[in-house]
């Protein structure tokens, strides 16, 4: 029984203008806050225990909701400035923006909750569970290592003092883990084998309940979505010592839901929804445009704990946690006009008519309210008296008004901010090279510019869109050349940085997801041409980053363009790919295809093509070699590399290895690319092993070892090792006896079950002829169910056909061929027919029905699978 299993299991048991003052007189949010406080307070008081009580329902959990440009955001800051000015000792909180890419990104939400916390210093079941996590879904990458270059997490200070501690930790549970038998995989720094008897860790295993259930945990998702769990049981030590309160204020919420996304069990949402749950004392306060529907039964199938019993505080009526934020009534909007604006004696700039008209007119909108006093400052500061008539109109009017009032550089440096909505000093500056630093700090400190942490700056979308649609009708809007230019120096400088395998965009997702989703959006929004954006997607892809592709998605609306539309799409149809529904992958990417395609840039179509002919390749459905051939045809690209590759692998497993060897032979065999040169050399190894030249097979699966080492992956390690003993299992039985051990542990270190499976198969095709039928027989029924058990069916032949050559090999020949029929029932349908040949070759001696193309001819490969059954034969 798996975690998730278990779990529910026990279930079902001054003249600048302030912000903050706007929110002075809502007082019906304030309260409730106040109040959901106090409650929390109440409930670790009188149930410490609640964490553990998975039936008990959750009211930890306060929701504002309401349309853009309400103040949302400003109520969230002033919420949790009055929580820390109330007992900043006591209490501690975590802010999260979901509006920023980055902020989208599972692994980065778990690691922002627990950097949020590091002040309380001491979590040893989630760091010891996080560790574990890490080892195996991001092998050869140091946990410590990477927090310290994540800039969402904090200064640079905090995360190398984060950094640190971990690293501490986890250190000391190592080097007092005693001696592990057998040892641990060198790639594998910290497996569960290597830690299971750390003092630290037989302490959690007495103590913490869950612990060992999430720590070997093999599905690595279910283990990253139960971390929280460990992290309450971590807090329920800290609050019984300390009474302390603890505060989650999740932003603009509506952006990890957004229409694009297919709700699904295990996706972010999912993430805070459990994170929530499992920390019933902690207070989550969310923003969002939309009402939350955690009660609702019908999220069942997306959400692991939803329906009213569960979320009580989140249904209708007038107990509810969940509070709509309207606009400001008329006397609240005025009392933001007589404050915003004072003069040294702290007496109201604006006029009490005017105030009351403005208030008005802005029908209780605060951002029309702070624009509107940016407009007034401006209009002073030209000489003029204010009057009504300048505020006339709605938000995009005053808006338009504003861009006026600004001087040059200061309203083109509003465009700019537009072009990227999220930016940092370094963005505009080359944005706009030629613009003096004092004007960008006068940029950052206007009141409409929103400081984040870390010296990241944003503009409410709303203004976004209408800087972007109200340009052209100013005085002296910026030509269309003039926004091609800004973009194209963009374009450039992410363009070089994606370019460059060294740069830190690389090492820190919050910079990428930006760079990627600002490529995205200019496309999208302004039909900017990115030559490289293509190769930018596959690379992304290529090195697993799927919450970069996923943040992409999420461009303004109202300013998209047809081509920016298609390339939405070709997003979504990947996303759909990598969660695995690729019937609704062809729905969306077959447009492509077809004779009036999608209106998009050539390499981009090329791409949707790629992933297209890769879902034809898995499901069916439509012709994927064609695709493949379309894609490499003429062109000398990495696409095209990829879709060759692609091409042959589809062809070998159809069985024409003749065909795939040829298209192998078309790239040389020393590429420089050490990724393309690993995938060339593994294609090669399959093709050959296929064809029973085991030697040859062994010879490019040991390049790929070899190229696994130089660039220090354990992950393309594992990979080859388990390749080259598919290989040498049929040849040199001996040496692949002498290193499975490893290999195997290897792969499980790293929790990955083809991998487990393979090398199973390998033990046993190693001991045939030398063990009695039963142990290889069992060896080979374990190599089934491993490899069933992870959905990889045609995989799950190999261990069949083997025990075909098992029967025959022991003398059997009765039992092979009854077993070569079961084979062949269990083979319909898969892609699977170097194996039924095989099988023939085993008990008949030849290759009858020629299911197979041999790149040596077939009496060759007759010959070659004859050899291993006539060596081990009894």
């Amino acid at each position: 029984m798996g975690i998730g299993e278990e779990i529910r299991a026990r279930r079902l048991g001054g003249a600048r203008i302030s912000a903050q003052r706007i929110f002075t007189d809502r007082l019906s949010e304030a309260e409730a806050f106040a109040g959901k406080v106090d409650q929390l307070r109440q409930l670790r008081a009188e149930h410490p225990d609640v964490t553990l009580d998975f039936g008990a329902a959750r009211r930890n959990v306060l929701a504002f909701y309401g349309d853009g440009g309400i103040g949302k955001t400003s109520l969230s800051r002033e919420l949790e400035r009055r929580f820390l000015a109330a007992d900043r000792k006591n209490r501690q909180a975590v802010r999260i923006d979901f509006s920023e890419p980055a902020a989208r990104d599972p692994e980065l939400y778990i690691l922002h909750l627990r950097a949020g916390l590091a002040p309380l210093k001491d979590f040893p079941a989630f760091d010891t569970g996080l560790a574990l996590y890490w080892a195996r879904q991001n092998p050869g990458v140091a946990l410590a290592d990477f927090i310290a270059h994540q800039s969402s997490l904090g200064t640079a200070a905090q995360r190398q003092r984060f950094a640190r501690e971990l690293s501490e930790f986890t250190q000391s549970v190592l080097d007092n883990a005693g001696l592990v038998v057998g040892g641990a995989s060198r790639a594998a720094r910290f497996a569960w084998r290597q830690i299971q008897n750390s003092r630290v860790v037989r302490d959690l295993r007495k103590n913490c309940p869950f612990f060992e259930a999430c720590a070997t945990e093999q599905d690595t998702e279910q283990l990253r979505l139960h971390l929280p769990l460990l992290l309450a049981w971590d807090l329920m030590r800290i609050q019984a010592k300390h009474s302390t309160g603890i505060a989650i204020f999740l932003d603009t919420f509506e952006h990890v839901s957004g229409q694009r996304r297919s709700a699904r069990l295990g996706d972010l949402e999912d993430s805070v929804v459990r994170s929530a749950f499992f920390l019933p004392t902690s207070m989550f306060v969310i923003t969002s445009r939309r009402r939350l529907d955690w009660a609702a039964d019908i999220r069942s199938p997306s959400l692991e704990f939803c329906g009213p019993t569960v979320w009580p505080g989140l249904t209708d009526g007038p107990a509810s946690d969940q509070h709509r934020v309207g606009m400001l009534s008329a006397e609240d909007s005025a009392d933001y006009l007589e404050h915003c604006l004072a003069d040294d004696a702290g007496e109201p700039v604006i006029p009490a008519a005017l105030r009351r008209e403005v208030a008005r007119l802005s029908e209780g909108m605060p951002l029309y309210l702070d624009v509107a006093c940016n407009h007034y400052l401006a209009l002073l500061g030209r000489g003029h008296t204010p009057a009504v008539s300048d505020f006339a109109g709605g938000l995009p009017q005053i808006v338009m008004r504003l861009m006026e009032d600004l001087d040059d550089p200061q309203s083109d440096l509003l465009r700019a901010a537009a072009l990227l909505r999220v930016f940092d000093r370094r963005t505009l500056r080359v944005a706009l090279p030629e613009l003096r630093s004092s004007a960008v700090e006068h940029f950052l400190d206007r009141s409409f510019v929103l400081h984040r942490e870390d010296d990241i700056f944003s503009i409410h979308e709303l203004l976004q869109a209408s800087v972007r649609l109200q340009d052209s009708f100013t005085a002296n809007p910026w030509s269309a050349e003039e926004w091609a230019a800004v973009a194209g120096r963009l374009v450039a400088y992410w363009s070089a940085l994606f370019d460059d395998p060294d740069s830190a965009l690389w090492q820190d997702r919050r910079t990428q997801a930006l760079a990627f989703w600002q490529l995205v959006g200019l496309y999208s929004t302004l039909g900017t041409s990115i030559p490289e954006l293509a190769y930018i997607i596959m690379q992304v892809q290529l090195r697993g980053v799927w919450a970069t592709i996923d943040a992409g998605r999420d461009q303004p609306e109202a300013l998209l363009t047809e081509p920016g539309r298609s390339l939405l799409t070709l997003l979504d149809g990947m996303m759909e790919r990598q969660i695995g529904d690729l019937q609704r992958t062809i729905d969306l990417l077959a447009p492509f295809s077809t004779d009036s395609p999608q209106p998009i840039e050539n390499n981009l179509r090329r791409l949707a093509l790629y992933y297209l002919g890769e879902t034809y390749d898995l499901r069916g459905g439509g012709d994927a070699a064609a695709t493949f051939q379309t894609l490499a045809t003429g062109h000398d690209d990495r696409l095209a590399h990829e879709a060759l590759i692609a091409l042959a692998h589809s062809r070998s497993r159809d069985g024409d290895n003749v065909a795939a060897l040829a298209l192998a032979q078309r790239f040389d065999p020393d590429l420089r690319d050490g990724e393309l040169r690993y995938r060339l050399h593994e294609l090669l190894g399959h093709i050959w092993w296929c064809a029973g030249a085991f030697d040859r097979a062994a010879h490019h699966f040991a390049l790929t070892r070899q190229t696994a080492e130089e660039q220090d992956s354990p992950l393309l390690l594992a990979l080859a090792r388990r390749h080259l003993a598919l290989a040498q299992c049929w040849s040199n039985p001996m040496l692949v006896l002498a290193e499975i051990d490893e290999t195997e542990q290897l792969n499980r270190d790293l929790g990955l079950p083809p991998g487990i499976a393979q090398c199973q198969m390998s033990r046993a095709t190693a001991l045939i002829g030398q063990a009695p039928l039963a142990t290889v027989d069992e060896l080979l029924g374990a190599a089934t169910d491993t490899f069933t058990a992870g959905g990889y069916l045609d995989d799950a032949i190999g261990p069949v056909a083997i025990g075909v050559f098992a029967a025959a090999a022991h003398g059997d020949l009765e039992l092979a061929n009854a077993r070569k029929a079961v084979l062949f029932e269990r083979a319909e349908g898969r892609r699977v027919r170097h194996w039924l040949a095989a099988a023939d070759i085993w008990t008949l001696g030849a290759d009858p029905h020629g299911r197979v193309t041999w790149p040596e001819g077939t009496e060759v490969s007759v010959a070659a699978w004859t050899a291993p059954l006539l060596a081990r034969r009894r």
